[in-house]
């Protein structure tokens, strides 16, 4: 809205307008492209800032799911584990390896020794 000089006014107006209105000179409008440039300066930063953490939200889900799927492969290795020593510490398979591969013999009967003390 501009508002007109009381220069430009004609006398016959002036007269009319003392008595309803005091007319004055508006300043110009405020130059808003410095402020408008902050904003769009700050909106960018905000932008960039959530698409950052998105991506790094999104990385760190997928570095979620690859340790998970790792502990899930080293928890069926450790059962695989568990039961080959189940198998191997075996009585019956001590004895048949302690027989053929060492030579050894089943003592017919065992000795004891007492010790007293």
């Amino acid at each position: 809205m501009s508002a007109v000089a009381p220069s430009r006014l004609s006398k016959s107006s002036q007269s009319q307008g003392r008595g309803a209105a005091n007319l004055r000179v508006v300043a110009p409008a405020r130059d808003s492209r410095r402020s408008l440039a902050m904003l769009l300066v700050v909106a960018s930063l905000g932008v960039f800032g959530v698409v950052s953490l998105n991506a790094l939200a999104a990385e760190s889900a997928f570095e979620a799911q690859k340790l998970e799927q790792e502990v899930s492969d080293l928890s069926v290795r450790y059962e695989e584990l568990t039961a080959e020593v189940a198998t191997l510490e075996a009585p019956a398979r001590v004895s048949r390896i302690a027989v053929e591969n060492l030579g050894m013999v089943p003592a017919d009967d065992p000795g004891y020794l007492l010790v007293r003390g």
